[in-house]
This record gives structure tokens, sequence and C-alpha cells, in this order.
């Protein structure tokens, strides 16, 4: 603050004189105040500056002689206790950050409404008040950091990135920048886009099933970036060029268009996709280095931006977390919407009138929902025994999510929903009706067809999804293109191991990043794919339709809601070893949503214990 252009150099020493009162420990309330007014009257400059420091929120915070708090409590305070970062870290669980006005007031009313329903559900004897604020944490075997809650080690963490950022620097320039640049800026320019080819029976050559080596943990992220890159090369010519066409426009700088490019120049070095304008030809030795490029490149992505700075390489990690952050962070609706769920409520007025309103909500992770798992129960066609996807997705209720934590409550949005004046002006009908609800289906579509339960007694006779080759949702059609696996710890003291089952050309074939380099080792026919697999942790499928809408009225929908029976209430038994996530679940399963009368029924429960950036994950 004491800059030459603002205090003057000649009255510096007088200014430092003034601020050493206000930090002095030994300086009294009448000492501090004395000084703040010789401060405003002879630096007018600061003013502004001093005015907000000496506010009782923050003076109480910095400046000794304001504190209220003893002196022998204070000492035992760590260095790092921050209470503003604490403020603003309560204002952004309830708003979030990078919303417009309207979403941010949106998001503090829901945060409002969620308090209120939870100090509700206190006073009502609901919920046990011990369970709420500070409480000791439970035990755990995870090391969740070497620091242990002091403050980071900042230099060696940015030596290590720095060494990230160098490598990666290393492999991308074994093309050079022309090269580089006509790989990367060469998707045939096809004005629309169009449903992909029928998948050819010309077998894979070697460089076609290479994919990437294990190195430090890194499965979590190599059998994801298997994935997508096996629903990127299955796109048409024209889908593949519209989908890089939107990302480089509207997600210019984003870990988004890095991984999709490092996908495009992978499909050009193994000859999987032909691009007549592009000067990269199929190489080993290029496609090796673009690899272990693209592994690190998203190494770099989550210790640098993805996850607060939290994640260091070698660390093990959640594949569903970074592909969340991948697809979400710094980019724009319009690119979410090719790999979320969004839904557009529509209204009409007595006047017959139609307004449409897109829900804000995008959901690029989907998993099992109590409710909607009975749902496909209940509309199980005869003679069939086990529910497929197709049956769960067509009669799932619409919802919103409530809660800004990682465990959720899920309200149907037909009932949350409320009425909107009619959009046409020269109505004078007023208010409108919820009439239907419309889904928008992604382009890709990821979700978690295993049912993961609560250690509840209703969840012993639902099975899990079954994943067909072709998903059918009314005009909607999707193929099943790979599942990726989570192989849990053998003790307590290993970690698991992803692997990936794919589909290249007519085949299924799996992908371990420990075994055969990193190739990719050929199962059988296409059926292993669909088959059940308990260890299944997401799959993916690619939407193979021009048509990506579906639409139900709000009777449908709310005659399917009926269907679901009321749960009695239970004890929720938390056995996850991170006393944040325990917290939050409870949370989510006991807060109240149809009034305090009503008894919670199964759609009211989260839709799954999710899983952070690091917990029991990966080799």
């Amino acid at each position: 603050m004491a800059e030459a252009s603002v205090i003057g150099v000649k009255h510096l020493f007088r200014f430092e004189t003034l601020i050493n009162v206000l930090e002095s420990e030994n300086s009294t309330v009448v000492e501090f105040l004395e000084a703040v007014e010789l401060l405003r009257a002879e630096f007018p400059e600061v003013r502004p500056w001093l005015s907000w420091w000496i506010l009782p929120g923050n003076s109480s915070m910095i400046f000794p002689a304001m504190q209220t708090m003893p002196a022998e409590l204070r000492a035992k305070l760590p260095n790092s206790t921050n209470a503003s970062e604490s403020g603003h870290w309560l204002l952004y669980r309830a708003v979030g950050h990078g919303f417009d006005l309207w979403e941010g007031i949106r998001c503090l009313y829901r945060f409002r409404r969620e308090a209120e329903m939870l100090y509700a559900a206190i006073t009502a004897g609901q919920v046990d008040a011990k369970c709420q604020g500070t409480k000791p944490r439970p035990k755990s075997r995870i090391n969740w950091h070497e620091n242990n809650g002091r403050a980071p080690d900042t230099r060696e963490r940015l030596a290590t990135i720095q060494k990230i950022e160098d490598e990666f620097n290393a492999r991308n320039l074994t093309l050079n920048d022309a090269e580089r640049w006509k790989a990367c800026n060469s998707a045939p320019p096809f004005p629309n886009a169009t449903p992909p080819p029928l998948i050819n029976s010309t077998p894979p050559t070697p460089l076609m099933l290479q994919s990437y080596k294990w190195e430090a943990n890194s499965c979590f992220i190599d059998a994801p970036l298997e994935t997508y890159f096996r629903a990127f090369i299955a796109m048409g010519d024209g889908v593949r060029g519209d989908l890089l066409r939107k990302i480089r426009a509207d997600a210019p700088n984003t870990g988004l268009r890095d991984v999709f490019e490092h996908l495009w120049l992978r499909g050009l070095l193994s000859g999987a996709i032909i691009a007549p304008k592009s000067t990269a030809q199929p190489s080993k030795e290029k496609l090796g280095h673009a690899l272990v490029a693209g592994q690190l490149n998203v190494m770099r992505l989550i210790s640098t931006k993805w996850d607060g700075g939290e994640f260091t390489p070698g660390m093990p990690g959640c594949s569903r977390t970074w592909l969340n952050q991948m697809i979400t962070m710094d980019t724009t609706k319009g690119i979410e919407k090719y790999f979320g769920i969004v839904h557009t409520l529509r209204y009409t007025c007595v006047a017959a009138h139609s307004t449409a309103q897109v829900h804000t909500e995008i959901s690029v992770e989907n998993g099992m929902h109590h409710g909607d798992v009975f749902l496909a129960h209940h509309h199980l066609p005869v003679g069939s025994y086990t529910p497929s996807l197709s049956d769960y997705l067509t009669h799932s209720i619409p919802r919103e999510r409530h809660g800004t934590s990682l465990a959720n409550t899920w309200y149907p949005l037909h009932l949350l929903a409320e009425p909107i004046r009619c959009s046409h002006s020269s109505c004078n009908a007023g208010e409108t009706t919820l009439t239907s609800i419309s889904t928008g289906w992604p382009l890709i579509l990821r979700i978690d067809p295993i049912i993961r339960s609560c250690n509840m007694a209703f969840d012993a006779d639902m099975q899990d999804m079954f994943c067909p080759l072709p998903l059918n949702l009314g005009d909607v059609e999707y193929t099943l293109i790979a599942r990726v696996l989570y192989i849990g710890p053998k003790s307590v003291d290993s970690i698991g191991h992803y692997l990936t089952k794919t589909r290249v050309k007519n085949n299924t074939y799996l992908y371990n990043d420990l075994q055969h380099g990193g190739s990719l080792n050929e199962l059988g026919p296409l059926h292993l794919l669909e088959d059940h697999d308990p260890n299944t942790s997401f799959v993916v499928y690619l939407r193979t339709s021009r048509a990506s809408k579906t639409s139900r009225t709000v009777a449908e929908i709310n005659t399917d809601f009926e269907q679901i029976p009321v749960r009695p209430r239970v004890t929720i038994e938390i056995t996850d070893d991170d006393d944040e996530i325990a917290q939050m679940l409870i949370d989510g399963a006991t807060s109240p949503w149809r009034g305090a009368t009503r008894s919670l029924t199964w759609g009211d429960l989260p839709t799954r214990l999710p899983h952070l950036l690091r917990p029991r994950s990966t080799m």
C-alpha cells in the first residue's frame, strides 16, 4: 500500500508509524482509533482501503486491538487459519461461482431452503444434531497428503509440475509446429452432422490397438482416455468434425480442447482416422510420443487446473471426477450438451400459447436412482427378468439436484417447477401450466448402471441395469462403446485398478495399461461387452441417430412417479472412510421435501455415494 504515488516518499515514515500502531499487539482500542483518525486526516487517498479493513468483521481478524478472541486461544490457532477464506468458502458453497446474477440468486435460494430443511429435521428429531458441525474424524487408512494439514510445500510442488510441463513439451515437439497445426486443424468441413457409418469388419492394425502404458498410477487417466478415444473414432466424419469445430470455437483455451485435440492427433497417427488434408501419417514412433504426451497433459491439467492444486502426479485418482471437470470447467452450456442430459420444460397458458424453458442443470454424470430403478422393474416386459438401461431411461423421472455437496438429493422436476407468465406479448391469460418435459440426449452418454446401495433392505431385490449393445429411447438410438471397470484393492495396504472393455470394429477388446505394453487384447465377440460385470464403474454410449430428443407429458411422468412406493424411515449406516463424505450423505438423505408430514420415498435418496478424485482408485 505504501506506494510513492499514493503516500509520497517524504511521508512514508509517518505512514508506517501509524500502521505499526494498528498492527501492534500492545496498542489499546483508544490508541487504535486515534491512529485510524490520523490516517484518515493525513492520508485521504487511503480512506477507501482503510474503511474496508476497519469494518467489524475485518478488523477483528487482522488488528490485535480489535480482536475479541482471548489471546491464549488465538495463540493455539494454526498459522494457516484464515477466517476470510472460510467466509468465501461458505459463499461459494451456497451460490457457486461463474454464474450470472439470476443463477446466483437461484442457488442462494436453494441453499437457504436446504439449510431450513436441515434445521427443521434437527428440531423434529429426525437428524441427530451432534452429527452436524465439528465431530471427531474417524480413523482412515488413507494418507490424504504428506503434509497432514500443514501448508503445502509450494516449491517442491511447483518443481514437480514444472517437470511434467517440461516432459510434456519435449514429447509434444516430436511434431514441428506446421505439422501439428495441420494435423489438429484438418477436420473435413462437413456442413451438417451425419450419423456415423456402420462399423466395418476390417481387422484393426497394431497401431490402432496401441494405447497408453501405465506410469505412476495413471490407470484412472488411461482407461477413460481409451474409452473416449473409441467413442471419438466411432463417430462419422461429419459428427466428429462438427464436435471439434464446436469445441475449438466455444472452448478454445480449455482442458477439454487439449484432450480432444490429442484424440484427433492419435487417430491420425494410428490410422484410425483418415483426413485427406492432414500431413500426419501413421507412425509408430510419433504415435508413441503422442500417447505419452496425452497422458502427461491430463496429469498436468489435473495438477494445475482441475484439482485445485492438491493432486500430485503418482497419486491415485478417480476416473469420473476428472472427466466431470474436463467437461464443465471453463466450458459453455452448448459444449456440455454434447456430454450431458438436459431437460426442457414446456408451459401452456389457457390461450394455448406454448412457452419453453431450458432447465439450467446439465447432468454429465448419471447413475442409478433408486426410485427409477423400481420403475424399470415395474415396467419390465412380460417374460423379461432383468431391466435394461432402455427401461430405466424411458421411465426415469426428470429430477433437479438439490444441495451443493457431492452427495445430493434429487427432487422430481415436475413437482418443483413453478408457473411462469406466458411469453407472448399479446397474451392476457397470465400464468401458464407445465404440460410436458422433453429430454435432450447427448452425443456421448456416460452412465453408471450399478446400484450403489446405502445398506438398505429394499436394495437386496434390485438388479443392476443390463447394458444392451443398441440402446433405443424412442427415436433416439445409441450404441455401446465401452465399459470402464474398477477392480477394488485386494488388501488394506493396496489400491485398485481401472480397466476398459471396449468395442473395436466388431469385437470386444480388453485394455489393461499394465499388460501387453499398453496394447488392447481381443476377448471375443461383441456380446461380451454387454454382459453384466459387477466391477463396472460406468459405461459409455455413442448416439447414432439424428434424433436427440424425447418428450413426455406431465401426466405420464406423474403416473410413473405415483408408482414409486413410500419407503419407511431407516437408519442410514455410513461405512465410508471419509468423514466429509459421510456427513454429506447424511445431509442429502435426511432433507424432507414434500412437507413435514410426508415420509421420504425412494426418490428422496441421493443417486449414489460419489467418488472423490483420490479415494481408493488406481493401480
